[in-house]
């Protein structure tokens, strides 16, 4: 895995100048927005993406069919693409965290809140959600065809928030809410997405057990 996880790592710093455009651009949003976790949020998402964006390369010129003659098997690919999604995801919210407290120290001449940290750990197990469900349908039909089922995952899962928030908008629940600990909803979160990359891992590794070079 130590090898598939280089050269992820090599096609990565093919995008150098992007990432460094983005982390520019999170200092200048730490000096507009009040709620500087946003901008965790927004990095650590692009920096995910980015990472998925390597199974596009895998595929291009035909190099599966190469990779999987190497000495790594099936499972050890699939377990690779959300071992490198959550790495990658990982550093750029350690990076942001450390960019938004220092902006926050010198912008504001203060500390960002427990709230401010628990609302950006809210954000990582939030935005691992997406290899969960973007790294499956690209395994089993291909990156493009992969993407539109992915982005019809999205929008069902967008429409259902939409019919919750609608349902939820009861004053009485919404004042049921706000009084759960934000410690419990951040371990909530937690368990819930280790739940789905775990159901996903497995989909996952059954779809490339299965699949033909």
């Amino acid at each position: 895995m130590k090898g598939l996880i280089a050269k992820d790592f090599a096609i990565l710093r093919q995008r150098g100048k992007i990432m460094l455009i983005l982390l520019i651009w999170g200092v200048g949003m730490n000096f507009i927005m009040e709620d500087s976790s946003f901008v965790v949020g927004w990095l650590v998402m692009i920096a995910t993406i980015t990472a998925m964006s390597t199974l596009s390369y895998d595929e291009y010129d035909n190099c599966m069919p190469f990779l999987m003659s190497l000495p790594v098997t099936r499972r050890t690919y699939a377990v690779e693409k959300y071992a490198f999604s959550a790495l990658v995801g990982t550093a750029a919210w350690l990076v942001s965290v450390v960019l938004v407290t220092v902006c926050e120290l010198v912008i504001r001449k203060q500390m960002p809140t427990a709230e401010n940290y628990l609302s950006m750990v809210i954000f990582l197990a939030g935005i691992m959600i997406i290899p969960a469900i973007s790294i499956p349908p690209q395994l089993k039909w291909g990156v493009e065809k992969g993407r539109l089922v992915m982005i019809g995952i999205f929008g069902v899962i967008a429409v259902g928030a939409f019919v919750f928030s609608r349902i939820s908008a009861d004053p009485a629940l919404i004042a049921k809410l706000e009084k759960l600990p934000l410690g419990g909803f951040v371990a909530g979160t937690i368990a819930v997405v280790l739940a789905l990359t775990a159901v996903s891992l497995h989909i996952s590794v059954k779809i490339m057990e299965k699949k033909e070079f």
